[in-house]
């Protein structure tokens, strides 16, 4: 029995595991792709942790999405069952605890300081399940200075709280400084050491939709009809 997500399945045929996508492409033409999932070590292993995350931390995506998501991780040295990576309106994006501890990981980092300075109060409107809802606390002005081992002059990043402000997320409504700063503090050491990116920084496609990324990641692939 196949997994259906609208343009994504998940199917056992005679070859084995496949990954059955469709998708509309811009002329309004539906694309059909049929990916036999190898078998080999690699891909078995690739299909066990991503059946754990779609048993676990991920129950609520398909296993497709699973799949690209351990594909993605691997690429990027990442590891997806600390929690390095998350999933926003169809998107991969890495969190700031994992750019942090790739770019301290790095060997290019001298030391790090976080200012947080506290300014006006300041109310933030959003919405929480259909409902209008008002945040109210302190302006926070942020200032990260990384040294870098090399470098004749250090890295400095400035924000304001209400640039990042997410009060849609309870972890910004409840530790909004703590937020703050590692969400600077991670921006920071992305300009010395990127890894990754924040759903907020990939531009908006046409399909925002994870099977583009999965035909991206399986393009090495050689088995693949259309």
């Amino acid at each position: 029995m196949a997994e259906q997500d609208n343009n994504t399945s998940l199917v056992r045929s005679d070859h084995g595991l496949s990954l059955n996508l469709s998708d509309f492409n811009a002329a309004g033409k539906k694309d059909e792709y049929i990916v036999h999932v190898p078998d080999t070590p690699q891909w078995q292993d690739i299909m066990i942790r991503a059946a754990f995350l779609k048993k676990g931390p991920m129950a609520d995506q398909t296993f497709a999405t699973c799949v690209c998501i351990v594909r993605y991780a691997d690429a990027m040295g990442l590891n997806e069952v600390l929690g390095d990576l998350y999933i926003v309106s169809g998107r991969i994006s890495t969190t700031a605890d994992a750019k942090i501890r790739h770019a301290l990981g790095s060997g290019l980092i001298a030391g790090y300081n976080v200012e947080i300075i506290k300014g006006k109060p300041i109310n933030i409107v959003y919405q929480l399940k259909g409902a209008d809802k008002t945040w109210t606390g302190e302006d926070m002005h942020v200032k990260v200075t990384v040294n870098v081992k090399g470098w004749e002059h250090p890295v400095i990043y400035e924000c304001d709280l209400r640039d990042w402000m997410n009060p849609q997320n309870a972890a910004w409504r409840d530790h909004t400084a703590y937020m703050l700063r590692k969400n600077a503090l991670s921006k920071a050491l992305s300009e010395v050491a990127p890894i990754g990116v924040d759903a907020e920084e990939i531009p908006s496609p046409v399909h925002a939709d994870i099977p583009d990324v999965i035909k991206a990641l399986m393009a090495k692939t050689p088995d693949v009809e259309k």
